[in-house]
């Protein structure tokens, strides 16, 4: 196991403040807060503004599956690579987990400090 602030010694703060932003974004789409950005024609179909290469093997929208990408557009990988975390696409999931389960200033302790987190892929999307 190992600690949450060990594996986060690498990262500075501005990727840091990031992984919150896009954590924050992610926990507001999956909630319907806010809805990715795109459009919709005139037969309903849904198109994203914002394509990444995460959106190469999405299917494009059609009558029988109209909202194939707004689907995608909720998801953290494609939040993470909006934002530019395209290596660390797992941990703004991790981190969106959190602020669901606490409040945001309890979910930053939880991730900077001396929790442990119990997980590889956690680990792994840090280099540690």
């Amino acid at each position: 196991m190992t600690s949450i602030k060990k594996a986060c010694s690498n990262l500075d703060t501005k990727t840091i403040d990031k992984i919150f932003a896009a954590a924050i974004k992610y926990n507001a789409l999956q909630s319907r807060d806010i809805h990715p950005e795109g459009k919709i024609d005139n037969a309903g179909r849904f198109y994203l503004y914002n394509k990444c290469e995460c959106c190469a093997g999405i299917r494009s929208p059609s009558r029988s599956h109209p909202w194939s990408q707004m689907v995608h557009g909720r998801t953290a990988i494609h939040v993470a690579h909006e934002i530019g975390l395209v290596d660390h696409e797992r941990v703004v999931k991790y981190v969106a987990k959190l602020f669901g389960k606490n409040k945001h200033t309890e979910a930053y302790k939880l991730f900077m400090y001396d929790l442990v987190y119990r997980g590889k892929a956690f680990t792994s999307d840090l280099g540690v």
